[in-house]
Parts: C-alpha cells; structure tokens; sequence
C-alpha cells in the first residue's frame, strides 16, 4: 500500500468523495481524481472524532509509514517557485554544486536572476505542509 502525506486544508471546505463504496467529506486537498491502488489516509483510515482511536493509531503511526511501499507527498499546489525550488532540491541532492561542471554558477541549472533559487526554496519551505508536526516522521519512515 501507499501513504499519503499532505495538509488537510479548510475543514469546511469539503467535497463527498467514496471510500471502500462509502461516502465521506473530505477536504479539498485529499480529492482526488482517480485513485488506483491501495491507499493509507489519516484522514479516512482513522477515525478522527474517535479520541482513543486517534491516540491508539499514532502509537503504531511508525509501523504504518515503515510498511509503505512509498510515501506521496503532496506540498500544496504549485506556484510561481515551486518549479525553480525544485531544480534546486534536485541539484543539491545531486551535489551539482560540487562538481566541475557546474563551476559556472547557477546559470548552468537554468536559474535566471528573476528565478532567484535561494528566494524560491525560502517561499516553498514556508508552505504550510512544513508546519504539519508528523510531516518528517512521515518522510523518514
């Protein structure tokens, strides 16, 4: 199965989609179009106005993330940095920076003055699936 990592959003703001044949509210960022393998949601797999039930699946929430066979983020819909952090995100990963052929600066990643990666990574770490607490458990396991 594959987990889903993502912030909820706006509470009211919901659409009926079907789980398992059943109806559920959820928030527009959990609609999706098309879903073709199985899937774990916090938001449909626990029972959130179960207190004890919340309280018993975060106790297990490792052994959840740890038995994905991956984990989908979803960090919010795109914007004018979203691509440009990205780029960025990759090369450092890649340590591009490192290595001889990047020694000509960033305009050899594709980055422009008007892309300015530093200001693009700043505003997509400040998307509000950064402040979610479980976000880097989620990741790491």
């Amino acid at each position: 199965y594959y987990a889903l990592s993502y912030v909820w959003g706006d509470a009211v703001d919901t659409e009926i989609i079907r789980v398992n044949g059943h109806e559920f509210h959820a928030t527009k960022n959990l609609v999706l179009n098309y879903v073709s393998r199985a899937m774990w949601v916090d938001a449909t797999c626990i029972n959130q106005a179960d207190v004890s039930e919340r309280s018993a699946q975060v106790k297990i929430m490792d052994q959840i993330y740890k038995n994905v066979a991956e984990v989908l983020c979803w960090l919010g819909d795109e914007d004018d940095s979203s691509a440009v952090a990205m780029r960025l995100i990759t090369a450092l990963s890649q340590d591009l920076y490192e290595s001889p052929e990047m020694t000509a600066g960033t305009e050899r990643l594709g980055f422009t003055p008007l892309k300015d990666p530093i200001l693009s990574l700043s505003l997509f770490s400040q998307r509000p699936y950064w402040t979610r607490i479980w976000t880097l458990q989620e990741m790491v396991l």
